[in-house]
């Protein structure tokens, strides 16, 4: 009889919950968790190789030392505590010799990624970073630069969306099954699909209206969609009083950045600008501009980032069904907070980061 033991899917960072099957300690199956709104049981072709790359022949199941010279192809399986005191005595000599600050860990922010900042802070080294530079560190700047949370902290209720907006997010040729499924069965119901990218895509292919915009050139877009807004008053007045200061600083920053001057800069038409600034009002708050997971490609990144989430809070879709919501732990229920080994009290750290982020050089919010 098949044992069923429900975990979570590692074969990419998406971390999707899956249930396993496994018959006399073998893995027989592998599905997405049932019980996981969204999940449906689906998994992607990625998770559904686990079992392959569990049972592949090529898979290190030990630590392997190097035996004979650099490049000669020769190693030598160890024990772990082998493996531990060779690496920990090379470690402390660098150490000894060069002090803490002179580590430095570089790997894809994961679940556990608080024990490797707890490692390097043990040490006195602030040198811990991750691939987000080339990924999502300008989603990450500028959601904590207005929300004061990072963009992991936010999630989005896509099943209940009315209409949606696709800055280069390729969804439907993604990775993240329960967002698809759930997109899917919004777009099902009546929601509308906005995507815009320089590439013609399969998610392009499902949407309501596809642009063709000119590259680089997404931020002139949302001034002026801000500009329409702004001046035919579409933005949902009730939550902007309440939550939001400087609107009319960011009025007047807006003021020269027309439909007709956006047009010049991304090739999309005048009017169709002002049609989309008036059709996502229509179903606000119930609206999702969605700022993206990679956001490394042109210098102004962090205000392209920001600028979606201005047009989001314009709408009034953060904590809203339909919307932009902030995700919430046992903590904030009244239970237990999940405990991180970072809020442990270290030592304070003075020598700056190998590359200076949080230096007056490159500050951060």
């Amino acid at each position: 009889m098949d044992n069923a033991v429900y975990s979570l899917c590692f074969m990419c960072s998406i971390r999707c919950p899956i249930k396993v099957l496994a018959r006399d300690g073998q893995v027989r199956w592998i599905e997405g968790n049932p019980h996981v709104p969204g999940m449906e049981g689906s998994l992607c072709p990625r998770g559904a190789a686990g079992i392959d790359m569990l049972y592949d022949h090529e898979r290190l199941q030990a630590p392997l030392m190097r035996d004979g010279e650099r490049g000669s192809g020769k190693w030598r399986k160890v024990s772990w505590d082998e493996a531990l005191d060779f690496v920990g005595e090379k470690l402390k000599k660098i150490i000894d010799q060069y002090g803490g600050h002179s580590v430095v860990l570089g790997e894809r922010t994961q679940l556990a990624t608080h024990v490797s900042k707890t490692f390097l802070k043990a040490l006195g080294s602030p040198n811990h970073f991750t691939h987000d530079a080339l990924c999502k560190g300008s989603v990450n700047t500028a959601c904590r630069s207005l929300f004061g949370c990072t963009d992991a902290q936010m999630a989005m209720d896509y099943k209940n969306t009315k209409n949606i907006i696709l800055y280069g997010r390729n969804i439907f040729e993604a990775i993240s099954v329960k967002e698809v499924n759930n997109l899917t069965a919004a777009l099902e119901s009546g929601a509308k699909l906005t995507y815009i990218d320089p590439r013609v895509t399969v998610t392009a292919t499902k949407a309501h209206r596809y642009w063709m915009i000119r590259p680089g050139t997404d931020l002139a877009l949302n001034y002026a969609l801000i500009h329409v807004i702004l001046k035919e008053r579409l933005y949902d007045a009730a939550y902007v009083d309440r939550w939001v200061s400087g609107l009319a600083e960011l009025q007047n920053f807006v003021r020269p950045y027309t439909p007709q001057w956006a047009a010049e800069e991304t090739g999309i038409a005048a009017e169709e600008i002002v049609t989309l600034a008036r059709e996502v009002a229509e179903d606000k708050p119930s609206v999702i501009f969605h700022f993206g997971y990679r956001g490394a490609s042109y210098a102004n990144e962090i205000y392209q980032r920001r600028s979606i989430m201005m047009l989001n809070t314009l709408m009034g879709s953060v904590e809203a069904k339909g919307g932009f919501f902030f995700k919430k732990g046992p903590g904030e229920v009244g239970g237990k907070p999940a405990r991180k080994l970072t809020e442990q009290k270290f030592p304070k750290i003075s020598v700056p980061r190998f590359d200076k982020a949080g230096t007056p050089d490159f500050p951060l919010p």
